[in-house]
């Protein structure tokens, strides 16, 4: 199949909140309801930890694994779903702002879309992608994230062995994306047993540096710049945050923004921003 001029073809939103979402902070649930108030012509899929093996098998998402955390879980689960069935993936934490429709498609030729560079040591952000099944980098990336946990266990991950190991090296691996990549490097990992938070990242970063064909594709991908997408988050540290975002928001220039279930609803920003973004109108 030709990977170019494509718009998404399975008009579906997959999201997971592990515990249920009648279990999900107000947080989520309000962002759950941003995408169905955004895309009423797309499907919103809200899955949970017994639903989402109605969709896929037990074993593509290692729910036995002791050492993989629930964000390593979801990590796995977008993965297959979207290799499986393609859409849209968002993790239940990112607020919708404007159609799909609205400018999905402008970014879309090559069949794949994330956000790119959040961080010097990350060339892609996860909480969003977009993806027909079978696509050569969904693929490519699901294939090296997968086997990166069952060719191994990590016997160091919870323990204080561990956080020491990789406490230390990230600041030493985390330089640039080339040098995340050794974090995949069998050697390391025998020595090591632990993974750094971003391991997903770094299994991408791996890839497009050494796949010239991936490395195309993502060249091709008209990309957003994903530290866009955490304005918010960024402004609620500011003195004059709120005035920032308040501003912003009225502008409505983000398609979404990323947010944190943990922020402090009772404060004077957050309780102000999250009034603002449930206000939005839908054009």
């Amino acid at each position: 199949m030709e990977w170019r001029n494509l718009r998404v073809s399975n008009k579906t939103i997959w999201t997971v909140w592990y515990q249920g979402l009648k279990q999900s902070p107000p947080l989520v649930q309000s962002c759950i309801q941003s995408w169905r108030q955004f895309n009423p012509d797309w499907e919103v899929i809200v899955l949970d930890r017994d639903s989402l093996t109605d969709w896929i098998a037990p074993n593509e998402v290692l729910d036995n694994r002791s050492d993989l955390t629930l964000q390593k879980l979801s990590n796995l689960a977008r993965l297959s779903l979207l290799r499986r069935y393609g859409g849209v993936w968002v993790d239940p934490t990112v607020f919708c702002l404007r159609a799909l429709s609205d400018w999905l498609d402008g970014h879309y030729r090559v069949g794949f879309f994330a956000f790119r560079n959040p961080a010097r040591d990350r060339m892609m952000s996860n909480w969003f992608i977009a993806s027909e099944r079978d696509n050569p980098l969904l693929v490519a990336l699901h294939q090296t994230y997968f086997e990166f946990f069952t060719r191994r266990t990590f016997v160091n991950q919870n323990s204080q062995v561990g956080r020491f190991l990789v406490r230390h090296l990230t600041p030493i691996l985390s330089r640039s994306f080339r040098r995340t990549t050794i974090w995949l490097n069998p050697h390391l990992q025998q020595f090591v047993r632990a993974y750094p938070y971003f391991v997903f990242h770094y299994a991408f970063n791996k890839l497009i540096l050494t796949r010239p064909d991936l490395r195309a594709l993502w060249i091709e991908v008209n990309s957003l710049d994903a530290r866009q997408m955490h304005e918010l988050q960024t402004y609620a540290k500011e003195r004059d945050g709120l005035t920032k975002a308040l501003f912003a928001l009225e502008r409505n220039d983000w398609p979404m923004q990323k947010l944190n279930w943990r922020a402090d609803l009772t404060s004077v920003y957050w309780s102000e921003v999250l009034r603002c973004l449930r206000t939005i109108p839908v054009h």
